[in-house]
């Protein structure tokens, strides 16, 4: 009896540390940019009814935290909301400055309606789970993140990559894209139907793109870009042992 009993008691308590992670903050639908700060990975779904929905956070509740100021929302972390502050600890009598959070800290579900600008930041995981459908859209990646877009549908694209982080587009079509990167990045968009591509790429950069009119490509490095489709292709300066060709 007692041993049940510790059960249901258990079962309580990780019924309730669920409940109190889950929590959903509903917002106006009055923002067209987004900012996600380090430590968080995020799910993006367009929707009709803007909101956020904390799925897990493995501190303090209080810590997580939103601006939604002209026209942009912001989540973040209390002390990492643009890059992570230190807090000092005493290990054996000495005293040392480690970062306030290490990793992922909390996952996050934010639903929209109309965005125009993504600026995500930090090493974390982050899906556009429905498919990416605007006229005009524009994707700026800090750090080391890994983004995947399920599928995408937009007349002009402008993607800005500051780092090592991974960009991958699995379907859909784009009308232009313009893709810059800083640092060892890559893109992978083999399957995302493009009719217009340019590249410019400041470092080891690697791309999958396909193109079925017109690619430029502008290197400063050792850049890898493989290109699908029938576009023509324009080399702008390349400077550096950069790889550009076509695949089947």
């Amino acid at each position: 009896m007692k041993f049940k009993l510790s059960i249901l008691f258990i079962s309580l308590l990780c019924f309730s540390s669920h409940l109190k992670a889950q929590k959903t903050i509903k917002l106006n639908n009055d923002f067209n940019k987004i900012i996600v700060s380090p430590h968080i990975e995020a799910i993006f779904k367009k929707g009709n009814e803007a909101s956020i929905v904390s799925q897990d956070i493995n501190v303090a509740l209080e810590k997580f935290q939103y601006e939604l100021n002209k026209g942009t929302l912001h989540v973040y972390l209390e002390g990492a909301k643009t890059y992570t502050k230190n807090k000092k600890i005493v290990i054996r009598n000495s005293k040392r400055k480690v970062p306030l959070y290490m990793g992922r800290v909390a996952k996050v579900i934010i639903t929209y309606v109309a965005v125009n600008t993504f600026s995500l930041r930090g090493e974390e995981k982050i899906t556009f789970q429905t498919p990416l459908v605007q006229d005009e859209c524009i994707l700026r990646i800090y750090e080391n993140s890994e983004v995947t877009v399920n599928s995408i549908d937009v007349n002009k694209l402008y993607v800005s990559i500051y780092g090592e982080s991974f960009l991958k587009m699995d379907a859909g079509s784009i009308q232009k894209q313009k893709i810059t990167t800083y640092g060892a990045s890559k893109v992978m968009a083999e399957n995302v139907f493009s009719k217009e591509t340019k590249i410019t790429a400041y470092g080891d950069g690697a791309f999958h793109v396909n193109a079925s009119e017109k690619i430029k490509v502008t290197a400063y490095g050792e850049a890898t870009v493989l290109y699908k489709g029938d576009g023509s292709l324009k080399k702008g300066i390349v400077i550096g042992e950069s790889t550009i060709r076509r695949v089947l």
